[in-house]
């Protein structure tokens, strides 16, 4: 994989490091050495393209598994070209329930349907 032995540099955001761990399904037991590594840079010894994960080599933090997410280029300061959906929040907007699912249930509804009685001589009248 292109990123081995490639420098890269945790985020310096607390949130976004717990947030897309969580969201990778990584274990909390491991976030305390996570969260010593913010800001710093290491070295990528792992990648892991089932759960789009890197394990770097970080000074005084030692090897620990991370979000490409919470990654970023260390020279350009660029993140890489990689975004995990958040598929697990909650709905918060300002549509009702009720109103979600009608709006949900004319998407998923066919888009063509098929009128009871209907014939091709019928169809061909009115095109005539």
């Amino acid at each position: 994989v292109a990123l081995d032995g490639k420098s890269l540099r945790v985020t310096g955001d607390n949130d976004l490091l717990l947030r897309a761990s969580q969201n990778a399904k990584m274990g909390k037991e491991k976030n305390a050495a996570r969260l010593r590594a913010l800001g710093k840079e290491g070295e990528v010894i792992g990648i892991d393209l089932v759960d789009l994960s890197a394990q770097l080599s970080v000074p005084e933090v030692g090897k620990i598994w991370f979000p490409l997410e919470a990654l970023v280029k260390a020279k350009s300061g660029a993140a890489l070209p990689y975004h995990r959906s958040e598929a697990s929040f909650m709905y918060s907007g300002a549509w009702k329930q009720t109103e979600m699912k009608q709006f949900m249930e004319r998407m998923l509804a066919p888009l063509v349907e098929v009128v009871s009685g209907s014939s091709r001589d019928n169809v061909r009248s009115l095109v005539e």
